[in-house]
């Protein structure tokens, strides 16, 4: 039997922070960490990064995955859909979170689009759209 050493090996579908250049203590520092509410400022950018439950994970339809993410803030709660689309198909299938899962999200590539406020009032009217994958860290969890 032959071994392959790393080098030899085929090269990882998905290319790892550190050889794209990203600095993932950068992308999940808690410094940057922003609520709910700071969602609806435009002035928010892409250095920042939310913590947040996973409330629930729709099926993928039409290459884009949609999450709904709950935040609690001084005693409220907000939740939020998140659109995730990706060049490749493959990179969102399987969803790597579960319902429950406590994830802190990366706004990297992330836009926030306004829409009509709902009827429900826990529900924010500014979806995240994410068009080239995203980035994630599961903080607690399955």
């Amino acid at each position: 039997m032959k071994r392959i050493s790393v080098e030899e090996g085929s090269p990882p579908k998905r290319p790892r922070l550190e050889e794209s250049g990203e600095d993932n203590l950068i992308l999940f520092d808690e410094t940057r960490r922003k609520n709910a509410t700071d969602l609806l400022d435009p002035a928010t950018d892409e250095t920042n990064n939310i913590e947040a439950k996973v409330h629930m994970v729709f099926a993928c339809r039409d290459g884009k995955r949609r999450v709904n993410l709950e935040m609690h803030e001084h005693g409220d709660t907000y939740r939020f859909l998140v659109l995730i689309s990706s060049s490749k198909d493959d990179q969102l299938l399987p969803f790597p979170f579960v319902i429950n899962d406590r994830i802190c999200l990366s706004l990297k590539g992330a836009q926030i689009q306004p829409r009509p406020q709902s009827s429900a009032p826990c529900y924010l009217p500014v979806p995240l759209v994410f068009k080239d994958g995203i980035a994630a860290m599961l903080m607690s969890g399955t």
